[in-house]
């Protein structure tokens, strides 16, 4: 795992125990394969001896630093870094809510790879649920899949909600409407990147009028812009938020945690996660003291 930034890959240690696991429910930190490194992604790549079986990226938007993430000259370091037989899979935007970063990656990735197919997964906490991906290979089709090994995967693995070898096959199959926008022309990343920065909540210097031009409610606005600024005047309404804009409130932490519990996926750990991100979101709301002054 390779994370530019430290303090993220500590607070998720801390703060989110129940995802910070390998599939058998045992910590990441005691699986002897596991290597956590704090680097800039592209300079680990650059530096690496060895090649990669399989390479994820869950880049973030191209905007700032994320921006090198998109860039063709990264695409072909995937390439070099990767086995023959091996893949990359990559967080690939949306052809609904992103369809410029969605395009972009698609074109990114066929100037590097033989293989290009774009993908979609369920995604609870982006807009919509439904998020894409993308794979490449050196040839061989990732939407292909061995159902008699899927299965017998899934029967080992009765904690994959998801998966199953019949939705493998129908995860690759996208509705016409995003085959139309692979079929443009790719855009220019700068472009992008400005539009990323124009229509959500980047900017520290002038947020009220970064946060979309009129895409956001007024009062989600204003506590977005009081939240950013780091200084609110009052006390936000707004529980937190990440950098696509999905929201964060008690009311929605509590949804998803009840799911977790239907699922039988809540332990002692992760009843004492909610509760600390309930105590986070009770001092960022102003119910419970200032907002928080640090990363943690």
């Amino acid at each position: 795992l390779v994370d530019i930034d430290p303090h993220v890959m500590d607070v998720a240690r801390r703060m989110l125990p129940t995802m910070w696991r390998t599939p058998a429910g045992g910590s990441l930190d005691d699986d002897p394969r596991f290597k956590a490194v704090a680097m800039d992604g592209v300079r680990f790549l650059e530096e690496a001896e060895e090649g990669f079986d399989v390479i994820l990226v869950d880049a973030s938007d191209p905007v700032g630093p994320g921006t090198a993430l998109y860039t063709p000259e990264f695409y072909q370091l995937l390439r070099r870094r990767l086995r023959d037989g091996g893949a990359v899979a990559v967080q690939g935007g949306s052809f609904w809510y992103l369809p410029e970063v969605f395009r972009c990656v698609y074109h990114g990735l066929k100037s590097a790879f033989p293989v290009v197919k774009p993908y979609e997964c369920f995604t609870a906490v982006y807009p919509g649920g439904v998020w894409n991906l993308q794979c490449a290979t050196l040839g061989d089709d990732p939407a292909e899949v061995d159902a008699s090994a899927a299965g017998a995967l899934v029967e080992e693995h009765p904690e994959l909600l998801f998966y199953s070898p019949q939705r493998h096959g129908a995860s690759f199959a996208l509705p016409p409407v995003a085959y139309k926008e692979l079929a443009k022309p790719p855009p220019v990343l700068s472009e992008v990147s400005r539009h990323l920065e124009e229509v959500m909540a980047y900017s520290t210097s002038d947020a009220t009028s970064d946060l979309g031009g009129g895409s956001w409610d007024a009062p989600v606005a204003a506590a977005l812009a009081r939240c950013i600024a780091g200084a609110p005047s009052e006390p936000p309404p707004v529980g937190a938020f990440d950098a696509d804009g999905t929201i964060w409130s008690g009311d929605l932490l509590d949804e998803f945690w009840a799911f977790r519990r239907s699922q039988g996926l809540m332990d002692a750990e992760g009843e004492a996660e909610l509760a600390a991100l309930h105590s986070i979101l009770t001092q960022w709301e102003g119910r419970g003291g200032s907002p928080p002054t640090t990363p943690d």
